[in-house]
């Protein structure tokens, strides 16, 4: 077992001893962006949804970890270069060499 698995199950134990304290979801759910487990916590509050007691709370949590999932993906894809932008160097190198062809055409012939 990683050093995030062990982290995540004792964050998951004391959540589950904790599940009416807002904060200490708000934790978990902060710990577990942190550890890249956002998917495994999604799973635990999914599987949470079946106990009568904890229903509430869990589809909510569940909400919680899709929108901060979204929002994490959302920043990643804002933060890489556009397309765009890798193809200029490409684009300007094409157009130089096309010139020198063109310049070494127009001497020779």
């Amino acid at each position: 077992m990683s050093e995030n698995d062990a982290a995540f199950e004792g964050l998951w134990r004391h959540l589950l001893d904790h599940w009416d304290d807002e904060a200490a979801h708000r934790a978990f759910l902060t710990a577990c962006q942190g550890l890249g487990k956002l998917p495994d916590a999604a799973a635990r509050y999914r599987g949470m949804t079946g106990d009568p007691a904890r229903k509430a709370v869990a589809e909510q949590k569940l909400q919680a970890v899709v929108l901060t999932a979204m929002a994490a993906l959302e920043t990643e894809r804002s933060a890489r270069p556009s397309p765009r932008k890798s193809r200029l160097p490409m684009l300007l190198a094409g157009m130089v060499i096309s010139l020198f062809l063109l310049m070494a055409y127009l001497l020779l012939r």
